[in-house]
């Protein structure tokens, strides 16, 4: 199942631990939020808004996908 949450904005929600299977987070604002432990290995990452965000080694990132430092 695929969840569009294009354009939402997710700013500083805590979504530790999650799995977004294949979620499309076009556009989303993400700043702020943690990441921890969640699985983003679906995720259509394309213009999100990932500044600030908190992420560790069990974070997963879509393949290529280059995270930006975790805060």
């Amino acid at each position: 199942m695929s969840v569009d949450l294009t354009g939402a904005s997710l700013r500083g929600a805590s979504l530790m631990g999650a799995n977004l299977g294949s979620a499309s987070l076009t556009g989303t604002n993400l700043a702020g939020a943690d990441l921890r432990v969640a699985d983003l290995r679906g995720v259509d990452l394309t213009a999100a808004n990932l500044t600030d965000t908190v992420h560790d080694d069990d974070t997963r990132w879509p393949p290529t996908f280059v995270p930006p430092p975790s805060r």
